[in-house]
């Protein structure tokens, strides 16, 4: 499994290539990589993920230490075409159904190669559901990944939706998420 991602904003001499840059990457050993280093080893790296989004479906489902969630492997109804989320009325009317107050989501990235694998897990709440596939740098760590790197994309048209059956643990469920499984937040 790969390490988990924690970016720092501020300028260091890295320890991958020398160079100084805003944009670094420390890793959990308090290494110092520069961005565009990161960036090559995320993309070459081929087990960089334990699951693709699937996997980590199957996985949260049988996983005795999520047995107090209700996980679904959930179609947006969107397309990996781009545009806007004109049919986000079917995506909740399904979290209506659940009679759904908040929820955690997990959001996937396509590869070079068309696989997807998990990249985010985050927490929305009604009356907003809010579960967006923005590519704007200045909108979050995986978001200026994926910005950067043409051959990587949203899988727009699905997600995996997790349910805690105590209301209100939206927020415990999600951090524990990004802990295990190495996720950026949202």
């Amino acid at each position: 499994m790969r390490k988990c991602p924690n970016i720092i904003f501020k300028q260091f001499e890295s320890s991958c290539c020398g160079k100084k840059e805003m944009d670094v990457y420390n890793d959990k050993e308090n290494k110092k990589h520069c961005w565009k280093c990161y960036e090559k080893s995320f993309i070459a790296h081929e087990n960089k993920w334990a699951f693709d989004l699937n996997g980590l479906f199957e996985e949260l489902k049988n996983s005795e230490k999520y047995k107090d969630v209700d996980v679904y492997f959930q179609e947006t109804f969107l397309s990996n075409n781009g545009g806007r989320w004109n049919k986000k009325r079917r995506f909740r009317e399904f979290l209506i159904s659940k009679k759904v107050s908040d929820f955690v989501y997990i959001k996937g990235f396509l590869d070079e190669n068309k696989k997807t694998y998990p990249i985010v897990v985050g927490k929305t709440s009604m009356p907003y559901f809010d579960v967006n596939f923005s590519v704007k740098p200045e909108h979050g760590t995986a978001r200026y990944l994926l910005s950067r790197n043409k051959e990587l994309s949203w899988n727009c048209e699905e997600v995996i939706i997790i349910i805690p059956k105590k209301k209100g643990d939206s927020l415990n469920v999600e951090k524990q998420i990004q802990i295990d499984y190495c996720l950026f937040g949202s």
